[in-house]
């Protein structure tokens, strides 16, 4: 057991730190004061905890130093508010540093960290101290104006003004604010003379910031501990965002203290609206790290902005947002629901309040640099006088109190999708005792109010001049068609109710006849909006184009397909003695291709009526229903070619056709990748011309499957060496095949034992390479179609040139003939090019010989062959190699050696991710496991984004939030912010050409 810690074993820091943890969690009950400094008001080796009262701090004192002897730690000092800190806490006997502010612990205030300017560069962390100290804007122009003063050092000195609480938040952001001018010049770049004359100004302000002290407590000794309330505040600008949270307690007089408890600013660059939303997320984030964190118990939080329509995207449900402002809706919303302690998002929870009175605003504008700004007793620290009142005295209003002019309509519509309802004035509605219940066109003119807006106004649909009172692209017809079917029965039903009181008996009820069936009301329905689509069609249309349509009932119908006298009845061919069942279709109305009931219905259609069938199944189930003016095939192929399910079934549909297709039939590569080969008996071979004996050889054809090329070679016997020499030859000629398709032939099937190196394009070697052999079942040569037939044309052409296979010739002679013979067979064309940029005819023909003029370089043989299995009479094998170990021992001896490298990384899509996508990444950097999780990008680089995703946790507790980089290659996108949904008026739009 090491009872000490070693440096080089482990961090020791690390096992200090977890040493501590561990003597907290096992602290016995009593010293729960003593372990709530060590888990939650510690970091490493420092602490500063807080107490309300001087009894409540020496108890977390001495349970602590209690905790700490157990383990053998003691505490080194101890500095306490309005106290002296002790010897070796200071260096001055007054200040002590914590967390880079300075504390005077005696008058318990806080301080910068920041002593003075100083340009010399560090050296191991510190450095040398100035000759003459800077006092004066005289002595910061000297030394200005006597060096190279670059953007490196504009960003080193204010870097320097270290304030992670935010409490002098309005002199860094002004700061950071002047940083913004010097983008796009070079770190080294020497700056103009107007810039360093003006960074001279802004530095002599660093030397006031000494000077700025605050209290560290927010707490007045005379408060109530128990009524903390936090004020959060928000606002945006063009280039900047920024948020502030005050802390009051209720004081003896009935108001309330207010005094700066964080704050924090960003530079932004969207629009003032998005800028004014992430402002609002900002607030949010700073006020649940403040909850989160906060030792005393949060009666009330307000949260308030200035702007209207970041205000609207918060507060109404009803809105469909786009990504961007739809994530940051969604997390502000869970922010402000998880530090309000409710069940669910309360959208009272955000008010509003006036530009002038947000203090906010001052971290959104370029001011001028003052110290009296932030100061102790500047209204920056201690709130204005309205954060001193009560809630309910406060200039505050809710979402329902505001009013949003045109102009911020515009911004606020542009960051949604199209909404299924409009403002229209009450008045365009008529009353329901304008309708004739008898008459179904009734329903063209009535609307259905949702809750009232306000100002007196209803909403009606989603239109400037809206063709019909529901949305059939975001309903759907079926959907569209039931809502109307309600708001038929709801107006039947209340003209019944109104005739029943008035009179005895119900002239209504006995001459009109009652639609109680949800068929009659369907088609009551459909007769309603089908006579508003032939309205806009009369109005739309020139009379020439509807001379082949005729108006029945207020409907144009289309008249070839009618007959008035003779009407088409409808009947089950099912159950007739007819074997050509073919369906007739009723008169059907016509409709425009650009209408919504026509892409409503085509949606029907190919989603529920026949479910991703084909374009011409679907466009025949189309006319069943209408009949469409125009062309509208496009708008079909677009909605097959854009449904994912669609394209599932497609590719099922491929992969099950190909099943029975091999897959070198469908692979492109060089010739002679794919082979056949086949072994031909029955030649005589002389030693030499005029040798009395002979002996018997053998011919190897070789044929490409893609292009028939054939390679006919001399075997001088028939076992696997033979076999080996002549695919050798024939792999210095056009590249060594990758796969063979044999008979079931012992010399054959021996070459998948064979192993080889091979050379590719690039002069990189590849070791210890094989063939992949495919051999026949037996005595089925008919799956080797095309080296039969070449064993076939071979004899043929044997024959038919007088050349007996019996007859002698020597080895040169035989590879003489079979190389004429190949040759002639690939001169056979194989397929016909396109001539439309042809000029010769000749060049149409594609014949083998054409294809065989390159060679596969990739699979080029380097060194020599051997079999894995030594089972295998290999002596000529080893003879070969031990000649060209030599050859190649001699080349290396005398070249050079050159070896290039290919390409590290493949290409990536052309689609680069964007803010807010979401994504598929790789988890894991192990290629042999790959765990995908999904994410949302949070920011992009040139070759990488980074991703937020979440980590598991207990379903009742608030999910943690990771980040990770991930080049591009890594991350899959699933849905991105221009992504179209299908059902969107967008869509439908884009496929009907709609402005």
């Amino acid at each position: 057991v090491m009872t000490t810690a070693w440096y080089g074993v482990s961090s020791t820091g690390n096992q200090a730190d977890y040493a501590v943890t561990q003597l907290a969690e096992n602290a016995p009950d009593s010293h729960t004061k003593g372990k709530q400094v060590l888990q939650d008001f510690r970091y490493v080796d420092d602490g500063a905890p807080s107490a309300n009262t001087i009894q409540e701090r020496e108890d977390m004192i001495t349970q602590a130093e209690q905790i700490l002897e157990t383990g053998g730690f003691k505490i080194k000092y101890v500095v306490k508010s309005g106290h002296p800190p002790p010897e070796g806490a200071s260096i001055d006997g007054e200040l002590v540093k914590i967390l880079g502010y300075n504390w005077e612990a005696l008058k318990d205030l806080l301080s910068f960290g920041f002593t003075t300017l100083n340009f010399n560069p560090k050296r191991r962390g510190i450095k040398k101290p100035l000759k003459t100290p800077i006092a004066t804007i005289a002595d910061i122009k000297r030394i200005l104006l006597s060096r190279k003063f670059t953007k490196r050092d504009a960003v080193g000195r204010s870097s320097e003004l270290f304030d992670p609480c935010g409490i002098w938040e309005l002199f860094k952001f002004q700061v950071k604010n002047r940083l913004t001018s010097l983008n796009g010049k070079s770190w080294d770049e020497q700056l103009s003379q107007e810039e360093v004359e003006e960074w001279c100004e802004i530095l002599e302000k660093f030397l006031d910031i000494p000077k700025l002290k605050v209290h560290r407590s927010v707490v007045p000794e005379d408060a109530d501990i128990d009524s903390f309330r936090l004020i959060a505040l928000a606002d945006a600008a063009e280039t900047a965002a920024g948020a502030a949270i005050y802390a009051g307690f209720l004081l003896p007089d009935g108001t309330y203290s207010a005094r700066l408890l964080v704050a924090k600013s960003r530079i932004v660059s969207a629009t003032i609206p998005r800028n004014e939303l992430s402002a609002i997320l900002l607030m949010a984030e700073l006020t649940y790290i403040v909850k989160s964190n906060s030792p005393i118990p949060i009666n009330d939080i307000i949260y308030a902005t200035d702007s209207t329509i970041a205000l609207s995207w918060c507060t109404n449900p009803d809105l469909k947002l786009k990504q961007f402002v739809l994530n940051r809706v969604e997390t502000i919303q869970r922010l402000v629901e998880w530090t309000t302690d409710k069940q669910e998002f309360d959208p009272n929870s955000i008010c509003h309040i006036p530009g002038n009175l947000n203090l906010a605003d001052m971290l959104t504008k370029p001011m001028q640099l003052d110290i009296t700004a932030v100061d102790m007793s500047s209204h920056w620290q201690n709130g204005l006088p309205w954060m001193k009142m009560s809630k309910q005295s406060m200039p505050l209003k809710s979402h329902q109190d505001i009013v949003v002019s045109a102009s911020e309509r515009y911004f606020l519509e542009a960051e949604c999708h199209e909404k299924p309802f409009v403002v229209i004035p009450t008045t365009d509605i008529p009353s329901v005792h304008h309708f004739v219940v008898a008459q179904a066109s009734m329903i063209s003119s009535v609307g259905v109010p949702p809750p009232s807006a306000p100002g007196g106004e209803q909403f009606h649909s989603d239109a400037s001049k809206p063709e019909h009172i529901i949305d059939f692209v975001k309903f759907g017809w079926f959907k569209a068609i039931r809502i109307l079917n309600n708001v038929l029965m709801f107006i039947t039903k209340t003209k019944h109710r109104l005739h029943l009181q008035k009179v005895q008996v119900c002239i209504y009820c006995t001459e009109v006849k009652f639609p109680t069936e949800t068929q009659s009301l369907s088609t009551m329905s459909e007769k309603a909006v089908f006579r508003i689509e032939s309205k806009i069609i009369r109005k739309s249309y020139p009379a020439s184009k509807l001379t082949k349509l005729t108006e029945i009932d207020e409907i144009l119908y289309f008249s070839d397909r009618l007959d008035v006298n003779n009407p088409v009845t409808i009947k089950d061919m099912d159950f007739e003695l007819c074997l050509d069942n073919t369906e007739f279709s009723t008169t059907v109305p016509a409709v425009r291709p650009n209408s919504q009931l026509f892409f409503a219905y085509l949606l029907a259609v190919h989603t529920r009526i026949r479910p991703h069938a084909g374009v011409e199944l679907t466009i025949r189930e189309l006319t069943k229903k209408m009949y469409i003016i125009g062309h509208f095939r496009h708008v079909v192929k677009r909605l097959r070619n854009d449904c994912s399910t669609c394209a599932t079934i497609n590719k099922r549909t491929v992969d099950l056709e190909m099943a029975k297709h091999h897959y070198s039939k469908t692979l492109i590569a060089p010739v002679f990748y794919t082979v056949q080969m086949d072994i031909v008996y029955g030649f005589k071979v002389k030693i030499y011309r005029k040798a009395k004996t002979y002996m018997k050889v053998y011919a190897l054809i070789i044929v490409c499957t893609h292009t028939s090329a054939t390679n006919i070679l001399v075997l001088e016997s028939i076992d696997t060496q033979s076999v080996v020499t002549a695919l050798e030859r024939h792999a210095c000629r056009y590249g060594m095949p990758a796969e063979v398709y044999i008979d079931n032939g012992s010399q054959l099937k021996a070459l998948e034992k064979l192993q080889f190196s091979i050379r590719d394009l690039d002069a990189q070697v590849y070791d210890a390479r094989g063939i992949r052999v495919f051999v026949s079942t037996a005595k089925s040569h008919q799956e080797r179609g095309k080296v039969e037939n070449k064993v076939k044309l071979l004899r043929l052409t044997l024959q038919q040139n007088s050349i007996d296979q019996k007859y002698p010739l020597t080895a040169i002679g035989w590879e003489t003939i079979f190389a004429k013979m190949a040759n002639e067979m690939d001169d056979i064309p194989i397929a016909k090019s396109d001539s439309s940029s042809v000029k010769n005819a000749s060049f149409e023909l594609l014949t083998p010989n054409r294809l065989k003029l390159g060679r596969n370089n990739y699979r080029s043989l380097h060194g020599n062959t051997e079999f894995t299995d030594h089972s295998i009479p290999s002596e000529l094998l080893e003879r070969n190699r031990k000649i060209m170990s030599a050859f190649y021992q001699n080349l290396l001896d005398n070249l050079h050696h050159f070896q290039a490298k290919p390409s590290k990384w493949p290409n990536t899509s052309q689609r680069t991710p964007l803010v807010d996508d979401i994504v598929l990444f790789k988890h894991t950097e192990n290629n042999a496991a790959v765990d995908w999780k999904l994410g949302r990008v949070v920011s992009v680089e040139p070759r990488k984004v980074s991703i937020m995703y979440s980590t598991k946790s207990d379903r009742k507790q608030i999910p943690t939030m990771r980040f990770v980089s991930r080049s591009y290659r890594d991350v899959v996108i699933l849905f991105s912010e221009s992504d179209v949904l299908v059902n969107s008026n967008e869509y439908f739009r884009s496929v009907t050409n709609q402005q």
